[in-house]
């Protein structure tokens, strides 16, 4: 291994332009390579793919985060009082600035509202009698094809439904359902009521003292596609900001799930690129104050930045797209990457020969290098999209990071060893490394006793179970969610059964076997 690479360090030394030319044309294949990759802020990658039903679980999972709604609450601050008329107004003008700013991120085949949304559900049913219909309503069927006269009696309690307060409801159903064979399913829905009344005023839902008007977003993306979602959540932002600003008095909160998975996304940004820098100028503080040069802050920042480029690279080639969640994880790998540049630069500082300090780190570094490299390559074995792209971008990273630290690094070196032997941080790492550590029985003791202790200690550790735990909930949306169940009257959160089948008569059989299920459970 000290061989080849001192023959690729010994022909490139004499040339330097070569040298030159060769790392232009790295970075730009790899630079033009990296730009073929789209990268995917879907969080359904979580899901594992080599198990079964795999796409059939993550086909269920898009369908019904695509159902996701984003609620949307105006009502007064404390201390003020806005009549419903303000609220409208408000509630319109909002409206119409977020769909025109944003109405390419938005289903607007679905209804904002309570009122707009009836007349689908009842077209729905009505279009699936056969579906939702109760034996009673095939008793009543096969009563009415064999007494004709019992229709008569039928038809006179639905003009009389008609004339009751409630017959509005019905009017549009009326016509292709005449008995009322589906009226049960539209009962059915009242298992959904979740024990507040509302009231519709000018078109618009309102709680039932109408102080609050409620207005639901459809978002046209699925809530794992974070990326289209963010411009979305940016947008009613800014436009619930300035409907604030100029209304006195005027509070608005909202709450959906596409609005607390933009903020876990933007959140894990942050996060990463906050500690990952902090790492990184910690890491390259330490390096200036041990070796006293500046030049050491782009002999360090050099290999780290080719190895990701060489890994966006590479994973242009053998795939179209990667999860950006695994690449901000990703770079946690900087520290990993950082430490083989390091090591180069202090054993060519102890040394003062580039060439020597390529004979020496050229087995150990790649040797040393191929274990991470390897470990992280296991999570390709895994059942998690996530983890593999992040197994596969860190152990790349690793390659890369290895190849211009005996490759091309070696040639960037000064000429005289860095002056950093006499400063005080240097002087205090030779102190330490020079301590024998296995010699010390007091050192061994108090280790043997620590890792004693902590084995009934690491008892009390558990698993998070509860994924809602693990969301990042941002105050306003915090606040928006509690006012959400305040509303709808404390019901709590709603799990949705889903049935899935390779047809739909299937799909049908399976649903009705755990409804049952699911009925006998409540009554019980």
């Amino acid at each position: 291994m000290a061989s080849l690479f001192l023959r690729i360090y010994d022909w490139l030394a004499p040339r330097r332009r070569v040298r030159l030319l060769l790392l232009a044309v790295c970075l730009l294949l790899f630079a033009g390579l990296a730009s073929r990759l789209d990268f995917d802020e879907d969080i359904s990658v979580f899901f594992p793919s080599r198990v079964a039903n795999a796409g059939m679980t993550k086909e269920v999972f898009a369908t019904i985060a695509k159902r996701d709604r984003l609620t949307l609450m105006l009502g007064s601050r404390e201390g003020a009082d806005l009549d419903p008329d303000t609220l409208v107004a408000v509630c319109d003008a909002l409206v119409a600035q977020v769909k025109r700013q944003a109405g390419d991120l938005l289903d607007t085949t679905a209804a904002g509202d309570v009122q707009g949304a009836i007349p689908g559900l009842m077209d729905y049913i009505n279009h699936h009698l056969a579906d939702y219909a109760t034996p009673k309503g095939f008793a009543l069927l096969e009563h009415v094809g064999e007494n004709p006269h019992a229709a008569d009696s039928v038809l006179a309690l639905q003009a009389k439904m008609l004339q009751s307060p409630v017959g509005l409801a019905f009017q549009r159903s009326l016509p292709s359902d005449p008995l009322g064979i589906g009226r049960p399913a539209l009962a059915a829905m009242q298992q959904l009521d979740i024990g507040t009344e509302y009231a519709l005023y000018a078109n618009h839902l309102f709680s039932a003292d109408l102080t609050t008007l409620v207005y639901f977003f459809v978002p046209l993306n699925s809530l794992g596609n974070t990326r289209q979602n963010d411009r979305l959540i940016q947008v009613l932002e800014e436009s619930v900001a300035q409907a604030e600003r100029l209304h006195s008095g005027l509070e608005i909160k909202y709450f959906g799930g596409s609005a607390v998975a933009v903020y876990n996304a933007r959140q894990i940004k942050h996060d990463t690129l906050v500690t990952v820098l902090a790492a990184v100028v910690l890491i390259l503080l330490f390096a200036y104050l041990s070796l006293r040069k500046l030049i050491v802050v782009p002999l360090i920042a050099a290999p780290v930045l080719f190895g990701g480029l060489f890994a966006l690279g590479v994973m242009g080639i053998m795939c179209h797209s990667v999860s950006a969640i695994a690449i901000g994880c990703g770079v946690a790998v900087l520290g990993i990457s950082i430490s083989y540049a390091v090591h180069v630069l202090i054993h060519f500082n102890d040394c003062g020969s580039a060439r020597h300090t390529v004979e020496a780190l050229a087995y150990p570094l790649s040797v040393g290098s191929f274990t991470t490299i390897g470990a992280f390559l296991g999570l390709l074995f895994t059942s998690s999209g996530v983890l593999q792209d992040f197994g596969l971008f860190s152990a790349l990273s690793l390659i890369g990071t290895t190849l211009f630290c005996l490759v091309f690094l070696p040639h960037l070196l000064p000429d005289r060893p860095f002056t950093g032997q006499g400063n005080m941080v240097y002087r205090a790492i030779v102190r330490i490394n020079s301590f024998a550590f296995d010699r010390s029985k007091g050192l061994i003791i108090g280790l043997l006793a620590v890792l004693v202790a902590s084995i009934p200690l690491a008892k009390r550790v558990g698993v998070a179970s509860d994924m809602g735990k693990l969301n990042y909930m941002p105050q306003h949306l915090a606040s928006g969610e509690q006012a959400m169940q305040a509303l709808v009257g404390g019901m709590g959160r709603v799990v949705p059964f889903v049935v899935a089948a390779e047809d739909g008569d299937l799909a049908r059989v399976r649903y009705q076997r755990l409804h049952e299920i699911l009925d006998s459970m409540q009554q019980a």
